[in-house]
């Protein structure tokens, strides 16, 4: 494994109160040669050709529902909703792509 670096930035706004926030994030990765200690030669050679550094930069966008606030709670039970969406803007010797997803958090609680 080589040395690696690692940034993540973002913000979140709640564009209606304890209802709906936005949250964007950019992230960064990086990670250089692998290092490696051998005796033999020929192992060596094979390494250094599967061997490399790797970097990316992804962007990410979530919307969350949030009806977990029980005062301001819609029907008995709580829950929250989110969906999102992720891109790989920047990739090397990675994979490039994106994803969507959706989910919901749900909260039992008994006293």
């Amino acid at each position: 494994m080589g040395n690696g670096f690692s940034i993540l930035a973002g913000g979140a706004v709640e564009l209606v109160k304890n209802r709906l926030t936005l949250l964007g994030e950019f992230s960064s990765n990086y990670k250089g040669v692998d290092n490696y200690i051998s005796q033999s030669p020929s192992w060596d050679k094979w390494m250094e050709d599967y061997n490399g550094t790797m970097s990316n930069l992804d962007i990410k966008l979530e919307v969350n529902i949030i009806n977990s606030n029980s005062k301001n709670r819609i029907g008995p039970f709580s829950f929250d909703i989110y969906c999102g969406y992720k891109e790989r803007l920047v990739s090397n010797n990675t994979f490039k792509g994106w994803n969507s997803y959706i989910g919901i958090t749900t909260f039992y609680q008994g006293w």
